[in-house]
């Protein structure tokens, strides 16, 4: 060995395109009327959040998106459930990357052909492209931050994002999150910890002149930040057992409060969210479980209980998950290839008790 610097990489970089690159190419340009509508949508998410637009704010769809085609068939049926649920607002879910707990597809913009080789200057374009379509159907989007490159790509597109459990603990999570242009759900971390969320908004409502990324011209570059607009906590449940009832709610309110900070809350419905005690002193999580903690933050709202703004869902065309094998002709197009999800039938009656 004659060098000490990149001894574990296997092959020659693969360059990703400048990020003014993609915005400028042809079917990837955000148009004038559509930037304006995201500008609408980020604002309407905002006073949500603020209590000043008294509707609930409701993050819904596919765990992650996996086929061009199901995702607009989805869409469709939000831009219906709009239409029928005014006292709602409703934003999809457009979730291009995935974290993952061990290995397994990290999502379309880092594996577009799924089983192929990681191609990710592929996936950007693939994934704003389809982002793009959702946005003509007249829907607001949101995705997880997982990268602090990926967002000059895409953040234009955006009305809303999260940090997700994994990362919120994160200090350049938090850092970028601060400079984000749209509102930002900070999740409690998988251990529950809430007042790891807390901190999060914390840092994220703050100015920062230290934050680290790339411009766009795709450069390493340090960011001065006026902080985000509108930060807030996502309880999302834990190693714990879940966190979506009143006393968790008035838990974090006062920790919010006591650091000075807004105090609405959105409910993830899912992940640790879903638990139930195994019966050996652990948790098992059944994504059905969506149902009763939507059913409790309808109960909670109508009950008085101001703080809860907004709600989250794992829903899609059909219920249920599937596995991705070599075969892909074989993968159902309208059903999750990641965590499972509620169908769409179901997911109407949770909104109409919402």
């Amino acid at each position: 060995m004659t060098q000490t610097h990149d001894v574990r990489i296997k092959a020659k970089p693969i360059k990703l395109p400048k990020p003014k690159q993609i915005l400028a190419e042809s079917g990837l340009v955000l148009s004038e009327e559509l930037k304006q509508q995201v500008i609408l949508h980020r604002q309407v998410i905002g006073d949500i959040l603020t209590g000043n637009d008294k509707r609930l704010l409701v993050v819904l769809g596919p765990c992650s998106i996996h086929d061009e085609a199901g995702a607009l068939r989805y869409a469709d049926w939000v831009v219906s459930m709009q239409e029928k649920f005014p006292n709602l607002f409703l934003v999809m879910r457009a979730m291009f990357e995935k974290p993952r707990t061990n290995l397994g597809w990290k999502g379309l913009m880092r594996q577009p052909n799924i089983i192929g080789p990681s191609d990710i200057p592929d996936g950007i374009r693939k994934c704003r492209a389809i982002a793009l379509k959702l946005l003509a159907k007249g829907l607001p989007i949101a995705t997880e931050t997982l990268s602090t490159i990926i967002p000059q790509y895409f953040n234009d597109l955006l009305s809303y994002a999260t940090i997700g459990a994994r990362s919120v603990t994160n200090t350049e999570h938090r850092e970028i999150a601060s400079i984000h242009s749209m509102p930002v759900g900070l999740k409690n971390p998988t251990s529950g910890n809430i007042k790891d969320a807390v901190d999060a908004v914390t840092v994220a409502i703050s100015e920062h002149d230290e934050v680290l990324g790339i411009d766009e011209d795709g450069d390493a570059a340090q960011f001065l930040g006026s902080g985000n607009l509108f930060p807030h906590v996502v309880l999302r449940g834990g190693e714990k057992g879940p966190n979506y009832e009143r006393e968790h709610i008035e838990e974090v309110v006062a920790l919010l409060q006591k650091a000075g900070l807004p105090n609405g809350v959105v409910i993830d419905a899912s992940h640790g969210n879903t638990q139930l005690p195994d019966g050996a002193g652990g948790f098992k999580k059944d994504y059905m479980r969506q149902v009763q903690v939507c059913l409790a933050v309808a109960h909670m709202r109508n009950h008085g209980e101001h703080h809860v703004r907004g709600v989250m869902i794992e829903s899609y065309n059909k219920g249920g998950n599937q596995k991705i094998t070599d075969d892909l002709s074989k993968l159902d197009p309208d059903v999750s290839v990641t965590d499972p999800c509620i169908p769409s039938n179901i997911t109407e009656s949770i909104l109409s008790n919402l």
